[in-house]
């Protein structure tokens, strides 16, 4: 069996060619009805007379390249497992020889945006399904999260399975219902909260600031109101005054004289309270000329005590609160790995990266940019790109972002925007 790799537009396929296909007449034309959802999408070409099985990995990475710089947790080890159980009932139902499903980490893809597993089938030969399986089974023991208690015991738990009895798929099969473990429903479901993935957030800031700065100025109209009055009444108090004095010395002018006095007091109490109530307006908008606005990132309570109690308070809170903004300033950034290896402080989330100056957070250059080509936001303290439709994609690993599905960045993850790679670093904050 030789493999080759095609690019076809933003489209990756992985061809098969092999001199036994000749001999599968019947598999290769199952294979060109399969419809079933746990392989990858099959094409059939010829070239040369021969017939070469044609599976679109686009979206999609190996399990051997994505998880020797992830590791195997609890979740996708029994996913991994329950997809193989899947498959092989799938290419059951088409009568095809579940011996042809390759079970190598190299032909086996893993989808990041939709967290599940796809084969690849082979007509071939059986008897290398014990081997194969052996070595997947040693590979995910390699690479589980040891952390994982759960993760741990199970794969051990199943190595030691295949070890003592031969092969087979029911042995699998009783030993995830055994082990407790349920299939994992999959992640885009609408009312489950606790499986949707984080959006990007809203605009919902600026609309609160906006009141705070319609209330200002409604306050700042009253101060002018009561200081207008006050001297209108002013005036005519001293009107009134000079009027008794030096005309009428009437006892009616001194009447309303104390009137227009006491007004005036009020008048003059209304105007300072309402100026001392003025708030200036806390604007979160970029620079002039944009439209989009940033909300305020407030550091945790936990990192304000911690910088508290090791800094001296010099100057109060005020200075405990910038140390801590100028620490959260520093935490992600992008490293270059081509060129001079720039380094991007990622100091204002959520940002844009794009072409367009005027339109992004972060610009960067280059023929495959688009002028808005990504968002960089945080979901907790995790840190998130979601692709804003751009014309070439934004890329994670070498995985395509999916329509505006955000996905998680990781230490030492690789961003590929516009044809250049950036290493995604986390610093450690000072203390």
């Amino acid at each position: 069996m030789e493999v080759l790799f095609q690019n076809e537009g933003f489209r990756q396929y992985m061809v098969m060619e092999g001199k036994f296909l000749k001999e599968q007449e019947f598999e290769c034309n199952m294979l060109l009805h399969f419809e079933g959802k746990m392989l990858l999408p099959i094409q059939m070409q010829w070239k040369n007379g021969n017939a070469c099985i044609c599976y679109e990995m686009s979206g999609a990475v190996t399990v051997e390249q994505y998880f020797e710089q992830q590791e195997f947790g609890i979740r996708e080890l029994q996913g991994l497992f329950q997809a193989y159980l899947n498959a092989y009932e799938e290419v059951e139902t088409y009568l095809l020889t579940p011996d042809g499903l390759l079970l190598h980490p190299r032909y086996i893809f893993y989808m990041p945006g939709q967290r599940d597993f796809r084969f690849c089938y082979y007509p071939r030969e059986s008897g290398r399904v014990l081997t194969e399986i052996t070595e997947l089974v040693e590979f995910c023991m390699k690479h589980t999260r040891h952390r994982d208690s759960e993760a741990v015991l199970f794969i051990y738990g199943l190595y030691h399975q295949l070890l003592e009895e031969s092969i087979d798929v029911n042995i699998i099969q009783e030993y995830i219902q055994g082990f407790g473990i349920q299939e994992e429903e999959p992640v885009k479901v609408p009312d489950d909260k606790s499986q949707e993935k984080p959006k990007p957030p809203e605009a919902e800031e600026p609309i609160i600031l906006a009141s705070k700065e319609s209330d200002s100025k409604h306050k700042q109209l009253w101060f002018y109101v009561y200081a207008g009055l006050s001297g209108i009444v002013a005036v005519f108090d001293c009107l009134f005054v000079i009027r008794f004095l030096m005309v009428t010395r009437s006892d009616a002018d001194i009447k309303v004289s104390i009137v227009l006095t006491i007004l005036l007091m009020i008048f003059v109490y209304s105007a300072v309270q309402a100026n001392r109530k003025r708030i200036p307006p806390i604007k979160a908008l970029k620079d002039e000329g944009e439209s989009e606005t940033v909300p305020v990132q407030e550091p945790p309570v936990e990192l304000v005590r911690e910088c508290a109690e090791k800094e001296e308070m010099i100057e109060g809170e005020t200075m405990v609160l910038e140390t801590v903004q100028k620490q959260m300033a520093s935490v992600w950034e992008l490293q270059e790995q081509e060129g001079a290896g720039i380094r991007i402080q990622l100091n204002r989330l959520p940002g844009v990266v794009g072409r367009k100056i005027s339109e992004v957070d972060y610009v960067m250059n280059g023929d495959g940019v688009s002028r808005r080509h990504a968002l960089l936001f945080l979901s907790g303290e995790e840190l998130y790109v979601q692709d804003l439709g751009s014309t070439n994609g934004t890329y994670v690993n070498g995985v395509r972002l999916i329509g505006e599905e955000p996905m998680r960045l990781r230490e030492t993850d690789v961003l590929m925007i516009g044809g250049k790679r950036y290493l995604i670093n986390r610093n450690k904050p000072f203390m």
